[in-house]
């Protein structure tokens, strides 16, 4: 605000809202106690509006807990997310509250408020206490130390007090206490063992023996941050100078940034190990401007960067004109949103300092609005969150308002045109789904989004404890997870575990559903099948055990000082590639006192469906939580601050979606993905995003154009669902022989609005059949209980109904079910599967001529090279197809190569000009593989072909008595890379691809056409890449093949094109 000298000042006008309701409860402790002065926060999910009860944006409550732990929070009608916390003890888990036309009471807030503490002072190298430091405690194994530790599932945090005192409330186990300055960065660490009573005096000091310094000149105001493996720390320049205490270490890389500026300089390979440094950045800095226009979209997020990463973005514009400021130099501009994708194609622009740039982007055409109703059955639901996506990649949601009677109550304008598949979920009810197409006008859907309540005869509360891998109650962050159908008509319903309890309660809406719990340690829960009939659930209540580790998952846990009045640069240490840009007076314009940013990897979001078209990204999500200097969280924000996030080539291959079109994302109220306007940085692998509030975020991609779904046909402006006629597609699993025991999923499609399906099995080939399951909604997917019997000629059957009537009737191919006992089944003549079809001879055929593909790699790229960029962990082979295809693991590197001897460094322009293809498989003939989830054992052949070893006979006979120590776990989402081969039974050769020995010594190579082939040298064994370690004892079988010519050099049909790059 600018306040006239010489004249009045115009009036400011400020717009109140009202606060007529309130939302009241009380906080308590495991035991059902009150507990007092605890904060509680009623964070807007958004507001309904008074007189038209439109979805609007809202603030929301405060208070603090009375004596016997109640409190009352002021509102107005909305939606809110109401959590309490309290320094030194774990949060709550959150409740949803939704307040249309009254006041709601009775909200219960469970905190784990502990009975035994950890205490004690944090001290600077002079032993005096530093106020408001950030403590934080997490639990880990028996026996580990602060730098060697394994996480088991607890945390707690709390700032200092005045005199640098702290208080965490911790149960019995070993603990690992670290504190964090905004002088030092990380003070130290220490590990506490609780055992019955609390423990006090564990003081954390800092000494001046751990310590360097790094220093310079700088531009004023400008913040610096200085961050490594080891940790790190920044701070602000203060009269052209600025100094950072961090831990003596080597590696870091120190940066400048000047809010409204853009960055100022950088340092890479700082090494304060022996010495201080100095690093010294400009004390002015000359600017050039670049103006992004956007014609007519609003709601967008520009972001600017050259070749390292460095640059700005911004979301705030005038009309659709984005004005981001930069230092000279060369940038690529991105800019666009989760509902339009990317609109400025990553155009160049060279900044002159004092000059202006303009760039214009291409707006989508044609944006229309989308209005409808959302309904429990009856009348208008509010709070509902509607998902759109589409095949190209496009994802956002709305949320339903209070309007009255059968009004529309959903709203959503800037609508591209396209065909969008659409999900309504709210806590409480079973989602509801719809197809609509957008196109030559504004579309209002003929039907509502009818959405059923899960309860009564529509549903069940199932109760869901979570456990540690010793069956102990988990007390720590957890998240349960249950799913139902497939494609666009899965519905997933999600529910956080109370930490006093353990327990997570699930509405559940009639169906077969399969749950699973992710703690915040990195491990999950088998899979538990549900099924409810009628509003009955077969069981009330279930166990779910933390005992499997979630693949790909590394702990990581970083915390940073800043000053909410200032704001800072944050760099995550733990979390490379982690940013968090914090404009000044975004928090707060006169909190001058030390605030905390906890980020920390989340594993328990990584299992939540992001709706049709769409896959979660990665093996976790990022929490990041700020709080201020009393320890509460600061969920209230008046401007947006700018997140930078990681991810990897391997994850995105993984998760089968286009790089272009990942989407930065929270988790709603309703357990959906809340899309951000998002950049994607391909050559820097990040992600950025602007976010107005803060929360547990995640990765998710629109599918790439080979994985995606099929979209359903929409009905043009009246937004119709086509008209009901068939069933189709019956298929059990993977087909071919399934385990008994095991759980399958039962996959149809249908056309049309059908209210149910049944679901038969026959086990005489489709002559006679049974029911397995009735009354199940359409849907397309049924998760079965295979029986646990023998059965060699089995079918499925789907009959589709619409009310009493069958419409329409399909049954699966056959298949065969091999129970743990009874006869060994094969694969049923209808369905056998055929070796690899038309094998290719030689397999160079099946790419492009390699001088094709050679010619248009970058300069000093060939065919065959491993390749890496110097600041990025993650390798690449050089494919036949042109592709840089990501080893997803060191298995599967170790499995292709003996060391990283080959590895070649190349530069990051480099490393983008090839697309990145899918990732590498584990090469033939080496490891067995399996999944977590399921038993069963495979041999790899190439072509990505995976055999069945059908027995723990076959098993010995074939790789002998230690076979079990050489399989590897794969990955679920690595596993849909192979496809089926024929099951490998008794008195059969090993794979094809697999390396034999008989009894003389001689090895030989068991080639793709299935002949043998003598390696005639070791020379000729290294050059093809071929590791003796996985030669195994020939079969009386193997020797039986033909004989091919023997193998005397490198051959690429051995190697170059042996498997990587082939579909």
């Amino acid at each position: 605000m600018v306040v006239p000298i010489d004249s009045a000042p115009t009036a400011v006008t400020f717009a109140l809202e009202s606060a007529d309701f309130a939302i009241s409860g009380t906080v308590q402790d495991g035991s059902a106690n009150g507990i007092a002065n605890v904060f509680v926060n009623a964070f807007p999910l958004g507001c309904f509006d008074a007189a038209t009860g439109a979805f609007k944006a809202c603030n929301g409550g405060f208070a603090q807990s009375k004596s016997d732990g109640t409190f009352t929070l002021n509102v107005s009608a909305g939606m809110y997310e109401v959590c309490a916390f309290a320094p030194g003890m774990p949060n709550s888990e959150c409740a949803n509250v939704t307040v249309t036309t009254a006041s709601v009471s009775g909200v219960t807030l469970k905190i784990a408020k502990s009975s035994t503490t950890i205490s004690g002072q944090v001290l600077d190298e002079s032993s005096n206490g530093i106020q408001y430091a950030g403590v934080n405690a997490e639990k880990v194994t028996a026996g580990n130390t602060c730098t060697s530790f394994t996480p088991t599932g607890g945390f707690a945090n709390s700032p200092t007090d005045s005199s640098g005192n702290y208080t965490l409330y911790t149960g019995n186990g070993t603990w690992n206490v670290r504190a964090f300055a905004p002088a030092y960065g990380e003070v130290g660490c220490t590990t506490v063992v609780v055992s019955g009573s609390s423990a006090t005096g564990q003081n954390i000091q800092a000494s001046t023996a751990n310590f360097a310094t790094i220093s310079g000149t700088c531009l004023d105001g400008a913040f610096v941050s200085a961050f490594s493996s080891s940790g790190g720390n920044h701070g602000q320049c203060t009269d052209g100078a600025y100094s950072l205490k961090v831990s003596k270490a080597a590696g870091y890389t120190v940066e400048c940034f000047a809010h409204g500026k853009g960055p100022c300089g950088r340092q890479t390979s700082v090494d304060t190990s022996s010495a201080n440094q100095t690093v010294n950045f400009g004390t002015s800095l000359a600017t050039g401007t670049v103006n992004v226009t956007i014609t007519g979209v609003t709601d967008a997020f520009v972001d600017i960067r050259d070749s390292n990463g460095q640059g700005a973005g911004t979301g705030t514009n005038t009309a659709g004109v984005y004005t981001i400021n930069l230092a000279a130099g060369t940038y690529t501009v991105r800019g666009g949103s989760p509902k339009y994708g990317e609109l400025c194609s990553g155009q160049s622009v060279t900044v002159v300092a004092s000059e202006t740039d303009a760039i214009t982007c291409t707006p989508p055409s044609n944006l229309r609005s989308v209005t409808g109703s959302v309904t429990d059955g009856s009348a208008n639901l509010p709070g509902a969150t509607v998902t759109f996506t589409d095949t190209a990649g496009k994802i956002f949601s709305a949320t339903s308002g209070n309007e009255s009677g059968l009004n529309n109550n959903l709203s959503v304008t800037n609508v591209p045109e396209a065909t969008y598949k659409l999900r309504a979920s709210k806590q409480g009810y079973d989602s509801a789904t719809a197809t609509a197409t957008v196109s030559g006008g504004n579309l209002t859907l003929s039907s509502p989004l009818a959405l059923t309540a899960a309860s009564g005869a529509g549903g069940d509360t199932v109760t869901v404890t979570v456990r540690d891998s010793l069956d102990a109650t988990y007390t720590s962050d957890a998240r349960v997870v249950a799913t139902k159908g497939s494609g666009s008509s899965q519905v997933t319903v999600v529910a956080e575990a109370e930490k006093t309890t353990g327990q997570a309660s699930l509405d559940l809406g009639n169906g077969t559903w399969s749950v699973k719990a992710i703690g915040d340690n990195g491990s999950a829960s088998a899979i538990t099948t549900v099924t409810v009939t009628s509003g009955t659930a077969d069981t009330a209540s279930l166990n779910a055990d933390l005992d499997t580790a979630v693949s790909g998952f590394t702990q990581a846990k970083d915390s940073s000082s800043f000053t909410p009045s200032k704001g800072g640069l944050i760099k995550g240490d733990n979390i490379s590639g982690l940013e968090i840009n914090v404009p000044a007076s975004t928090f707060s314009t006169t909190d001058s006192s030390t605030a905390t940013m906890s980020t920390a990897k989340d594993p328990t979001v990584a299992g939540i469906d992001p709706g049709a078209d769409q896959n979660f990204v990665g093996s976790s999500g990022f929490s990041i939580t700020p709080t201020d200097a009393n320890g509460k969280e600061m969920s209230s924000l008046t401007g947006s601050v700018t997140i930078t996030v990681p991810y990897t080539d391997a994850e995105v291959a993984a998760a089968g979606v286009d790089e272009s079109k990942l989407v930065f994302s929270s988790i709603d109220a309703n357990g959906e993905w809340e899309s951000f306007p998002t950049t994607v940085d391909t050559v820097n692998n990040t992600l950025t995003a602007e976010v107005t509030h803060f929360s547990t975020f995640g990765i998710v991609g629109g599918l790439a154009a080979s994985s995606s779904g099929g979209g359903g046909s929409g009905g043009g402006t009246s937004g119709a669902v086509s008209t009901p006629t068939a069933v189709s597609g019956v298929t059990v699993g993977a087909g071919g022989v399934i385990a008994g025991g095991s759980v399958k999923a039962v996959n149809w499609s249908v056309t049309g609005n059908s209210t149910s399906v049944d679901i038969f099995l026959s086990e005489d080939g489709g002559t006679t059949y049974a029911a397995i399951a009735s009354g199940t909604p359409s849907g397309s997917s049924y998760m079965w209980q295979v029986p646990d019997r023998s059965v060699a000629r089995a079918k499925i059957r789907v009959d589709v109904r619409n009310g009493g009537a069958i419409l329409a009737s399909a049954s699966s191919a056959l298949f065969a079910i091999q129970g743990t006992t009874g006869a060994v089944v094969t694969v049923p003549v209808e369905t056998q599967i055929e070796a690899p079809a038309a094998i290719v001879d030689p397999v160079a055929e099946l790419y492009p001529p390699k001088a094709t593909v050679e010619a248009a790699l970058p300069a000093g790229v060939a065919i065959g090279q491993i390749l890496k960029r110097a600041d990025l962990s993650t390798i690449y082979y050089a494919g036949a197809d042109g592709k840089r295809h990501p080893f997803p693991d060191e298995k599967a590197y170790f499995s292709w190569f003996e060391n990283f001897d080959s590895v070649t460094t190349v530069s990051a322009e480099t490393l983008s000009a090839m697309t990145v293809g899918r990732s590498v498989r584990v090469r033939p003939g080496t490891w067995l593989i399996k999944i977590e989830s399921d038993p069963k054992v495979y041999a790899i052949e190439p072509g990505g072909i995976r055999r069945w070893v059908a027995s723990e006979e076959v098993a010995l006979e074939l790789y002998g008595a230690e076979w079990n120590k050489k399989i590897i776990d794969v990955s679920a989402a690595f596993f849909s890379g192979y496809k089926d081969g024929a099951t490998m039974t008794a008195g059969g050769a090993h794979s094809k691809g697999s390396l034999v020995q008989n009894a003389g010594g001689d090895v030989y190579y068991v080639t793709e056409s299935g002949t043998l082939r003598l390696l005639g040298s070791v020379v000729a064994r290294v050059a093809n890449g071929l590791q003796s370690r996985f030669a195994q004892s020939a079969t009386a079988a193997d020797l039986a093949l033909t004989q091919g010519a023997a193998i005397d050099g490198e051959e690429d049909v051995l190697h170059a094109y042996q498997d990587i790059g082939r579909e």
